[in-house]
């Protein structure tokens, strides 16, 4: 979770060496980063930065402006699976551990093709840990 804070004059859920460079990249961390309740402070820098989610909504600075940023290239489709990716698997991975059935519909639904994926599915399907497949979840 990001907070309200500065690091270093930039607002913690905008700080892309935070994010994405240090807890993403160098602590290898692959959930989702969510804010504090209304600590987005930008909208399309907060998601290149690393933002996955807006809490309570993020419809002040997502919503319809996402939509636009995504279809004019601010934002990459790269960057959309990601997030997609993180939140999503964090759902199947609570809907397995409950034994919740049609668990992969969402994922069907956004239309998401990775590598990553892929692999986590097999995995799943075969009873290896998450772990063998890169994504940790704790």
């Amino acid at each position: 979770m990001c907070a309200y804070n500065r690091v270093n004059n930039s607002y913690a859920c905008q700080n892309s060496k935070i994010l994405n460079g240090l807890l993403k990249t160098e602590l290898g961390f692959e959930g989702f980063v969510v804010t504090d309740w209304n600590a987005q402070h930008a909208g399309v820098a907060a998601a290149l930065a690393g933002l996955d989610m807006a809490m309570p909504d993020g419809q002040s600075f997502w919503g319809n402006n996402f939509t636009e940023a995504f279809t004019n290239g601010s934002v990459p489709e790269s960057r959309l699976d990601d997030m997609a990716i993180r939140y999503e698997f964090l759902r199947l991975f609570a809907a397995i551990s409950m034994n919740v059935p049609n668990i992969s519909v969402g994922l069907l639904l956004l239309g998401i093709n990775s590598a990553r994926m892929t692999r986590a599915f097999r995995s799943l399907e075969s009873g290896c840990p998450i772990t063998s497949v890169g994504l940790t979840i704790s």
